[in-house]
């Protein structure tokens, strides 16, 4: 990204009062971080008053009923990690319905959501890629598509504001 498409950076902690931005955004992007916040919708309301008319949000979250996190329920296991689904910075932990929930709350319309497969090719060490992990990545992904609730790893939404009547 060169200086022609970020002119400004600022850096702030979203659990305290936000800060103000100058003009209005074409778009914003909230990368897997609403999942570490005290108070999701309210900074997600707070930074959307900043969006042009015709402005979108891109917002990913993962997935908390992905068929891991299923069966080591059904194992009697919730054990958080130092990354993933039960990242233990989560505060918060989203579905596809609650997703959406949470998206219609905060006055959005969502055009579309996507789900992602594992990170199969981040998680497993380099020395260790082949043709395998290639084939169990595609499956993967085909997977999450096909059943964005049960296989998919996170969701990745593109909304606007609704229209006001």
């Amino acid at each position: 990204m060169g200086k022609s498409q970020c002119h400004e950076m600022i850096v702030a902690d979203l659990d305290k009062p936000l800060p103000s931005l100058n003009g209005e955004f074409d778009m914003i992007v909230y990368g897997d971080i609403l999942e570490h916040l005290r108070n999701p919708l309210e900074v997600f309301k707070g930074f959307n008053r900043y969006l042009r008319p015709n402005g979108k949000v891109i917002v990913s979250v993962p997935n908390f009923a992905h068929l891991w996190v299923r069966l080591n329920l059904l194992l009697g296991r919730f054990d958080y990690a130092d990354r993933g689904i039960l990242d233990r910075t989560h505060l918060r932990f989203f579905t596809l319905r609650s997703f959406r929930d949470f998206l219609g709350e905060a006055g959005l319309e969502v055009e579309e959501i996507v789900a992602t497969p594992v990170p199969l090719l981040l998680v497993v060490p380099e020395r260790r890629h082949g043709g395998w992990l290639y084939a169990l990545h595609s499956l993967n992904a085909a997977l999450a598509k096909s059943w964005k609730t049960m296989f998919g790893y996170q969701f990745v939404a593109v909304a606007h504001a609704r229209a006001t009547s």
